[in-house]
């Protein structure tokens, strides 16, 4: 995808399936996943603050941390806002944009404009890597696109309720524009690495930087562990909230409990002590 910068990529292939519609998604969704996606939500929510209470309210002791670890997903769609819309909007090359959630199981027309949300259940650090995937299953060269230095100042540290999103508010245009470098390129793998402290020898620049091919196959092999995906179809095509736009400007704003989920979440099989990996892999919808 193209974005504000000169890096020419489409930061897409996860996000497959963001044309299908709401009813079709929920028709898909088993009672079985409907009530994983119940406990899921209920042990992802421990992990973010509660909303704060009077003064008056009596104490009441804080629930045990997530037993697992839950990384979070929400892509927005966005679309031109219609001349006196009252819903949460944002600004990007005079124009005003309603974001929307859509399913990583869609896919996406060239020239969408897209952006990306990240919140994780367990602090640690997270790094956000670009792959272009092309028609035979090859990949591209890999690119850290998150942290940098225009982002939140390469502060890139992250917790329950602390919403990462991909490009920030601040960018102009704040979102990805998804295009084909080539007639073959299908689509993006998208790497989500959350990891207890920084890594070592990964510096952050001012913009998003190649990384060489042999350390993000390494980071693969050690650190992709299984993982189970649940959608949460009722809320596809729903709108950006205030909380969420107010928690992807700031990071001191954390999403509480009772604020708008991931529309995505990945359970994460294994030690909650070693770095997490998530592929989500993206794709463009047939020429």
């Amino acid at each position: 995808m193209r974005s504000h910068t000169a890096r020419a990529r489409v930061l897409a292939g996860a996000l497959g399936g963001l044309a299908l519609l709401p009813a079709l998604a929920a028709a898909q969704a088993s009672p079985k996943d409907e009530g994983s996606r119940q406990i899921w939500d209920e042990e992802f929510v421990k992990a973010r603050p509660e909303k704060p209470q009077p003064a008056a309210a009596a104490a009441r002791p804080a629930p045990a941390a997530p037993r697992r670890s839950y990384v979070g997903v929400t892509v927005w769609r966005l679309s031109p806002a219609p001349e006196g819309s009252r819903a949460v909007t944002i600004s990007g090359q005079g124009k005003r944009w309603l974001p929307a959630r859509a399913s990583v199981d869609s896919v996406m027309p060239e020239g969408q404009q897209v952006r990306i949300a990240v919140e994780v259940s367990r602090p640690g650090y997270l790094y956000v890597v670009d792959r272009e995937r092309y028609a035979d299953g090859s990949l591209g060269d890999p690119t850290l696109v998150f942290p940098t230095g225009r982002l939140r100042g390469g502060e890139h540290a992250v917790q329950g309720g602390r919403v990462i999103e991909i490009p920030d508010l601040g960018d102009q245009p704040p979102y990805f524009t998804l295009k084909r470098s080539r007639p073959d390129h299908t689509g993006e793998q998208i790497l989500l690495l959350v990891t207890p402290q920084p890594l070592p020898g990964v510096n952050v620049g001012q913009d998003a930087q190649p990384l060489p091919r042999a350390l993000v196959d390494d980071w693969m092999k050690r650190w992709a562990t299984g993982h189970r995906k649940l959608e949460t179809p009722a809320s596809t095509g729903k709108g950006y909230t205030a909380s969420e736009q107010e928690a992807g400007a700031s990071p001191s704003r954390l999403l509480t409990r009772g604020e708008p989920l991931p529309q995505t979440l990945y359970r994460v099989e294994g030690a909650s002590s070693e770095p997490t990996l998530i592929v989500v892999p993206l794709r463009f919808a047939p020429k």
